[in-house]
C-alpha cells in the first residue's frame, strides 16, 4: 500500500455503513427497552402463549407524534378504519396488501426485521394476530412516520 493512502475500508462508504449500524443498534436497543418497560404481551394478562404473537410495544413510551391526533394509537386507529374498516384479516383487491393496516409483505418483513420481531418474519400480515399487526404498525409508524399510508388519515 502507498504511504499516506488509507485502506479501502476507510472510505466514505465505511463511515456511512458504520453510522447506519449505530442507528440500527440504537433503535433495536430502544425497541427492546420500550417493549420490556411496561409493554403488555400479545398473549394477554392470562399469560398464555399465542402462536405468532410478539410482545406489544409499550403504549406509554411511544415517541411518535402525529399532527392532528392526540396519540399515535389514535392515528393508527384512523389508518385501520380507512385501510380495512378494522378487518384484521383483510386482503386488498389486488392481493398485494394485507391485514388491518394493509401492509405489503416486503414492508412487513423489513419492519419486523428492523424492530427485532424476527418470529413474525414471512408471516403474511393478515394471518398475524391483531396484537402482532398493531405492534408492527406501531413499529412502522415509529420507524417511517406516516409515509407508508400516504396520508390516508
Amino acid at each position: 500500500m502507498d504511504a499516506g493512502r488509507h485502506p479501502p475500508w476507510h472510505g466514505p462508504a465505511f463511515f456511512v455503513l458504520l453510522a447506519l449500524t449505530v442507528v440500527a443498534l440504537g433503535a433495536l436497543f430502544l425497541h427492546r427497552t420500550t417493549a420490556s418497560a411496561g409493554g403488555v404481551s400479545a398473549a394477554g394478562a392470562a399469560g398464555t402463549t399465542v402462536p405468532g404473537a410478539a410482545p406489544a410495544l409499550s403504549t406509554t413510551t411511544t415517541m411518535v407524534t402525529v399532527p392532528g391526533f392526540a396519540t399515535a394509537q389514535d392515528y393508527l386507529a384512523c389508518v385501520r378504519q380507512q385501510e380495512s374498516r378494522d378487518e384484521y384479516d383483510a386482503v386488498s383487491a389486488s392481493g398485494s396488501f394485507f391485514g388491518a393496516y394493509q401492509i405489503d409483505q416486503v414492508t412487513w418483513n423489513n419492519t419486523v426485521e428492523h424492530a427485532g420481531l424476527t418470529s413474525l418474519y414471512d408471516v403474511q400480515p393478515n394471518e398475524a394476530t391483531p396484537a402482532a399487526q398493531d405492534e408492527v404498525a406501531m413499529a412502522l409508524l415509529q420507524w417511517q412516520g406516516t409515509t407508508p399510508w400516504a396520508g390516508d388519515c
